[in-house]
């Protein structure tokens, strides 16, 4: 055995092994850094762990049979007794090694200084008080430490054998999630941005720092009989540790559920060293149904309300849900509120036939009369005042009043900056915006609303800075590229706008389609123009409330390429449905609305028409700082096609007095301008426009 051993040295299969061990020690580190910067599967580093485990007997039995010689590689047996240089290739393998431990020791005290470094940033960052993040960061500044006392929850998995049970485990999420954004000493990402790491590979420190946030937790939901079983770990992001962990054994029933959600709660309350109010206390004791099934259907519905901007299809299947949750448990006052929601949405998103106000405004009644005091039905009551009747300071208190229940609640953040917008507190809406981003940051709405506001305000950089934000986030997030094209329509640059909107997939709704139609105008290009009504999906031509959407879009196109004649005719078939309808036009001047009752006499040149729409938006019109632009858009346009230029421009001068001469630029390629572009004071508004840019320019 000595002998063997000796024959081992002199052969310096130990120096081999000693040297390969530096080696494979290098390589899983550059593996572990490849796999984070190039965001590579999970199994990345893994993988050349094994394959350097399955190299180390390979390299030592080459080691043994093999030597390197100054004539390249050689067996050992053929070598001859006494030319062997197997001391001098010994001596340089022992200098290998010596340098590869002491660049191990250097790394070690590196990484560990880092380590304490880290430790003590993670703890200061868990502990510190929430509100001292709360306010707004610089547009295209990057988080660079992770929000205090922050948390995201990443959606659950469902182990439960039947996969229809997965609804169920989205919804424990959700009212995880409802329960946690309720207590103000803590930040809760929502869930719009977390549902993107469902059954995720990536690493828990890559997602806390996408997300903002000291600490993640993850959860599996496993409902099997009369029994449900809950596991759930909180993980600290600098450091990769758990924090703390626990499996929830119960039988199954909708007290056992909340039990379960006010439990956890309270747990990752106190591992963040977040106090809990009295009010905090109280709502975690909240039970909004004794019904199982009820919840089921409640939470179903809920799930679905992130993508009513879809269309009226996924409000109508949310709403049938919550008439499955009101039926099995007549008394959920929560069903109600967030039914009222659902309603006000298709009254607010759709042109769908009915009187869609009424229903939200009757589902609230009951809603504040089973859960007067909760966040769903202060949220529902500010988008009824919002979206309903356009009372900006009572949807402003309402908003207020579910945020001092639920400071993270997106919902009524996002409420309250849009209510603030079209109160004309456009600044501070922007404010509110950032701060909805900061907690729900994978949220395409919210990055597409912020480059919306900031491209009407003229704060065309920060626009641009707030969309490549957007655009870096990884996996990539749909932005609405109707929305989107507006930063390229406010600056003047119509084939840029078009080609935004013209590669988006899925544009769900009608308005989006009638914005691809003004881009496709405005870009003068038939083939864009023709292109876009091609593309207007049938089932969206003519919905309840704007059933002549599609046949304005077409004779506006068909004005646009000269063809007046059949524009003309098309227009007077238009008109003879409106004018024998019972209601001409159900959206009257809403902001919301698909077509302004201005456009139609103004397309035909029908002055009295033009003056008539004007007076009805002058006798009802609500204040709405937001829409202002639009509807004088719209009469200047319906007043130039009846040839009073000079009034149409007083309505561009209103526009310029809110917001600024960067307008100009808006309508600088808009069709319907065209016989005022040599009007003097359209001249004087471009000078006006091309001064602003230059002070722009020179204030960078």
């Amino acid at each position: 055995m000595d002998k063997f051993f000796k024959e081992l040295r002199r052969r310096n299969v130990v120096r081999v092994a000693g040297v390969y061990a530096v080696a494979a020690w290098v390589l899983v580190q550059i593996g572990a850094t490849l796999e984070e910067s190039l965001q590579l599967p999970g199994w990345f580093d893994g993988l050349i762990v094994a394959l350097l485990i399955i190299g180390l007997p390979v390299a030592l039995i080459v080691a043994w049979a093999f030597e390197l010689t100054p004539e390249g590689v050689v067996r050992t047996e053929d070598i001859p007794e006494g030319q062997s240089i197997t001391g001098q290739t010994g001596r340089k393998l022992d200098y290998i090694i010596i340098a590869g431990i002491v660049l191990l020791g250097l790394i070690i005290l590196f990484t560990d200084s880092k380590n304490v470094e880290t430790d003590v940033t993670a703890t200061s960052a868990i502990s510190a008080p929430a509100n001292e993040v709360s306010s707004m960061e610089p547009i295209g500044s990057s988080t660079s430490s992770p929000l205090a006392k922050s948390i995201a929850v990443l959606p659950f998995e469902n182990r439960s054998p039947n996969p229809d049970d997965a609804f169920f485990a989205a919804g424990v999420h959700d009212d995880l999630l409802t329960h946690l954004s309720k207590i103000a000493d803590m930040h809760v990402i929502s869930r719009t941005s977390v549902t993107g790491f469902a059954n995720t590979k990536r690493k828990i420190p890559d997602i806390g720092k996408e997300l903002g946030v000291a600490t993640v937790m993850e959860g599996a939901v496993q409902r099997a009989g009369s029994r449900v079983r809950i596991n759930v770990q909180l993980i600290d992001v600098a450091t990769d540790n758990h924090v703390w962990a626990e499996i929830y054994d119960r039988e199954l029933s909708a007290d056992n559920i909340f039990d379960i959600q006010s439990e956890i709660t309270k747990a990752i309350a106190s591992a963040l060293n977040s106090v809990l109010s009295d009010a905090d206390e109280s709502q975690l004791q909240d039970r909004p149904t004794q019904n199982l099934a009820a919840y089921d259907a409640f939470v179903t519905g809920k799930l679905l309300s992130d993508r009513y901007l879809i269309g009226e299809d996924i409000i109508n299947l949310s709403i049938a849900q919550f008439d499955r949750a009101i039926a099995l448990d007549p008394n959920f006052g929560e069903a109600y509120a967030i039914k009222a929601y659902a309603e006000i949405a298709m009254h607010w998103y759709t042109a769908a036939e009915g009187d869609w106000l009424a229903a939200a405004e009757a589902s609230l009644r009951r809603a504040k009369e089973l859960a007067p005091d909760t966040v769903e039905t202060y949220t529902g009551q500010g988008y009824i005042h919002y979206w309903g009747h356009l009372d900006y300071a009572q949807a402003d208190a309402a908003f207020e009043k579910a945020l001092e229940k639920s400071p993270n609640y997106i919902d009524a953040i996002t409420g309250k900056a849009f209510a603030a917008r079209r109160d004309g507190r456009i600044d501070e809406a922007v404010t509110l915006l950032e701060i909805g981003r900061r907690l729900d940051p994978l949220n395409p709405d919210v990055h597409t609303s912020i480059i919306e506001t900031l491209s009407r305000l003229g704060r065309f950089n920060e626009a641009k800075i707030a969309l490549d934000r957007a655009r870096k986030i990884r996996p990539p997030i749909a932005l609405d590229g109707t929305t989107v094209a507006m930063l390229w329509q406010a600056q003047g640059d119509a084939v840029r706008a078009w080609q935004t909107t013209e590669s988006t997939e899925d544009i769900g709704s009608t308005v989006n389609q009638r914005y691809r139609v003004d881009y496709a105008i405005e870009t003068r290009n038939p083939k864009n123009m023709r292109a876009a009504l091609d593309a207007w999906p049938e089932h969206m031509r003519r919905p309840g409330n704007a059933p002549e959407v599609y046949e304005l879009a077409r004779a506006r196109v068909m004005l646009a390429l000269g063809e007046t004649d059949a524009a003309r005719s098309l227009l007077m078939e238009i008109q003879a449905r409106i004018n024998s309808a019972d209601v001409p036009y159900p959206e009257g001047w809403q902001a919301n609305a698909q077509y302004y009752p201005v456009l139609l006499p103004g397309l035909l040149g029908d002055l009295a028409g033009v003056r008539d729409a004007i007076a009805g938006l002058e006798a009802n019109q609500r204040p709405d700082a937001w829409a202002q632009p639009d509807y004088f858009i719209e009469i200047a346009r319906a007043l130039i096609h009846s040839g009073e230029t000079d009034e149409a421009l007083d309505y561009v001068d209103r526009i310029v007095e809110q917001f600024g001469p960067h307008i100009y630029f808006r309508l600088s390629i808009d069709p319907a301008f065209d016989d005022a572009r040599n009007h003097p004071r359209y001249l004087e508004l471009k000078a006006l426009a091309e001064a602003w840019t230059a002070r722009q320019a020179s204030t960078g």
